[in-house]
């Protein structure tokens, strides 16, 4: 995810910015509104890139990439070795932590810039909104459970399998903060985290000649 910090630096405020030119239809968009039946669905036929114009920013494009490429790297890691994928995502959710408890104490403002990222309108609603209000609360709930998810991932048995729920529904819930969350990346690090944790030898899905097993 991009810096709020560096977000803020590079001139973005974090204040509502005018909506994407309609011919930049978000290509999941795009196919959806081609399906039948898809007007039940106008929140995602109508889905937009808000925000995709800041991957013009060389400093915001790097982060991306940089992202994306942790993301990929955690994935593969999580296929061939995934104990040692599992260990790595509880330190990667334990400094996540660390990271938005220390913004959240110090400059909470940093993440309402996060409202003009979001591809749906309720992220959009729920930042402007509660979130805005008590930006604090929310940021010091995150990253409490950023860090049981760390913990839970370096136990064992039932809690690591619940921990590892609670990571993979956080991943996939930011995924639509787009450019916030560097997508595709969060969608990446759930799979890598579901690998870490669900792959056994009787799952069917270890590569050949991987022994390892998770408890």
């Amino acid at each position: 995810m991009p810096h709020p910090a560096v977000l803020r630096n590079r001139g973005y405020s974090g204040q509502p910015r005018e909506a994407a030119p309609s011919g930049t239809l978000f290509p999941a968009g795009r196919w959806l509104s081609s399906l039948a039946g898809c007007a039940a669905l106008p929140e995602l036929a109508q889905l937009r890139t808000p925000g995709m114009e800041r991957l013009q920013d060389p400093l915001i494009l790097l982060f991306a990439i940089a992202s994306n490429a942790i993301a990929l790297l955690l994935l593969g890691l999580a296929w061939w070795r995934p104990n040692a994928a599992r260990i790595a995502f509880a330190v990667l959710f334990g400094w996540a932590a660390w990271y938005n408890a220390s913004l959240a104490w110090n400059d909470p403002s940093v993440f309402h810039q996060f409202n003009d990222l979001a591809w749906l309108s309720i992220y959009k609603d729920f930042i402007e909104g509660p979130f805005h209000t008590h930006t604090q609360r929310w940021i010091g709930a995150i990253a409490f459970g950023q860090g049981l998810v760390a913990l839970g991932l370096l136990g064992g048995g039932t809690l690591r399998r619940i921990a590892a729920i609670g990571g993979i529904v956080f991943l996939v819930a930011i995924a639509p903060l787009g450019v916030g969350s560097a997508f595709p990346a969060s969608l990446l690090l759930a799979l890598g985290l579901f690998l870490s944790v669900f792959r056994t030898r009787g799952s069917g899905i270890l590569p050949p000649g991987e022994g390892a097993t998770n408890a």
